[in-house]
């Protein structure tokens, strides 16, 4: 609503604004206007003002101007901004270089808030990078490390991915203490001895070679800066960032030196944590990486099992293990993949060491009535008898479904089981809805039975002109 507009109809009719709410919906909303308005009204009601709740739903939206103006009124009690000064960090280092530099202004906040949130910003390296402000990392930055050198004199450019953004994998700098690099340097010399092994072991007699490629891609150099960047950020940064940086290069050197890095970021250096995170880094390679650095993750975690928790005797093979690896995000990435290809190679690669993924950490609100976007092949390995990394069970769970009539005759034809019976009945209504007589054709073809045993279910959403549809095309069914 247009100030002015909100201004007549609050000067001509005050007397309804009575919701004792309103201050708490306008500062939610960040309306400055509103906020400037209701805080100062006490006629015919004072709006609830709560302690200090304004002042977290003020942050807690991103509304940093009206956060400021909350507390400049002095109406509030600003000792939560010293308690709760964790929310307040959170909020700020997730927003932009411009509201950081507002809030870190001692001219704008309370000295005793910047200097905690300033306490914080080590916690917060990964997002002030995000923020490609190369001047706000300088500020920001401890004094007492060692300087960066500029993104324009030391850049990785990565393979354009999918979407043709040729700096979306571009390193933003390098750090170039020598003693950085003497560090990197043997760290990565054991990561490398540890891949190489491990690719020393294929032959062609591997049956498991298929998308395995040995081809370098990336020098000795370029891998140097990966680890000096890690270790020079080591008490700041969490290391998966960069490592997700480094994966889209197809390079699988570095793999078992993240692996490491890894484990020691975990906290307790559980099992369980520990499988967790690479049970994640797995999926980010089913997306964005090889069926190469697959297997230096597979093979190479029996080391890292034997040195971090010997007296368990854990082995890569175990049940127990393999669950936990596999379970999580692995479909989700594939069907999301930029490069279909070479994230149907490392599945291929992942279903050939018998990898079964039973569950999905994946929430329901980003699968829940969204279609399968996969290629044709991705799909044909699916319904494939060779596909055992995804079974059905667990695609009815994701709520697979398919709306492209040939793909779906394929699935219909060859694992009709892959769509579940709910999904049956929400695909029916769909069809209905928006008169897609070539997808109910198909769905009474092949789920009659499905359909017949959900009917009541199936007409309590259909209008009586979808339903109308239906008899006139396909005959009485129920």
């Amino acid at each position: 609503m247009p100030d002015s507009t909100f201004l007549a109809l609050y000067n001509n009719f005050r007397l309804h604004f009575t919701d004792r709410h309103l201050l708490e919906y306008a500062v939610k909303n960040g309306n400055m206007l509103m906020v400037q308005t209701f805080l100062h009204q006490t006629h015919p009601v004072q709006f609830k003002r709560g302690g200090h709740q304004l002042l977290k739903d003020a942050v807690s939206n991103g509304s940093f101007e009206v956060f400021k103006y909350l507390i400049d009124s002095g109406l509030f009690d600003n000792q939560w901004l010293v308690d709760g000064y964790s929310n307040i960090a959170y909020n700020v280092f997730n927003s932009t270089p411009s509201i950081v530099r507002m809030v870190l202004d001692p001219n704008n906040f309370p000295k005793d808030l910047v200097d905690k949130l300033i306490s914080l910003i080590p916690v917060y390296v990964n997002n002030i990078f995000d923020m490609n402000d190369e001047s706000l990392v300088i500020e920001l930055m401890p004094s007492e490390l060692p300087a960066f050198k500029s993104h324009q004199q030391q850049r990785i450019t990565a393979p354009a991915p999918a979407h043709n953004d040729p700096n979306a994998y571009e390193l933003p700098f390098a750090p170039h203490d020598e003693f950085f690099i003497r560090l990197s340097r043997e760290l990565i010399a054991k990561s490398m001895n540890s891949a190489q092994s491990i690719l020393a072991r294929m032959d062609d007699n591997d049956s498991r070679l298929d998308g395995i490629t040995l081809t370098d891609s990336m020098s000795d150099e370029d891998r140097l800066q990966y680890g000096c960047v890690r270790e020079y950020l080591r008490k700041y940064e969490h290391p998966y960032q960069l490592m997700r940086h480094y994966l889209p290069f197809g390079d699988c050197m570095l793999i078992p030196y993240f692996m490491d890095v890894l484990y020691h970021t975990i906290d307790g250096k559980t099992i369980e944590s520990y499988t967790l995170v690479i049970s994640r880094m797995l999926a980010d390679i089913v997306e964005v990486g090889t069926a190469t650095q697959t297997r230096i993750v597979y093979e190479h975690l029996d080391a890292i099992l034997l040195e971090h928790y010997p007296e368990q005797s854990y082995k890569t093979n175990d049940q127990y293990i393999r669950d936990r690896l596999f379970g999580g995000e692995l479909y989700h990435s594939f069907i999301i993949s930029k490069n279909s290809v070479k994230s149907l190679e490392v599945v291929k690669y992942l279903n050939s060491i018998k990898a079964i993924q039973k569950s999905t950490l994946v929430g329901h609100w980003t699968i829940w009535d969204s279609e399968y976007t996969g290629t044709l092949p991705m799909l044909e390995f699916l319904i494939s008898q060779d596909n055992i990394i995804f079974p059905s069970s667990l695609l009815v769970k994701m709520r697979f479904k398919v709306f492209k009539p040939s793909w779906l005759e394929l699935v219909l034809k060859n694992k009709p089981d892959m769509i579940g019976p709910e999904m049956s009945m929400v695909m029916a209504n769909l069809a209905a809805a928006s008169g897609r007589l070539d997808i109910l054709n198909l769905l009474l073809e092949y789920k009659m039975d499905t359909l017949k045993e959900h009917s009541n279910h199936i007409l309590d959403y259909w209008t009586p002109w979808q339903c109308c549809i239906v008899g006139l095309f396909f005959g009485s069914l129920w």
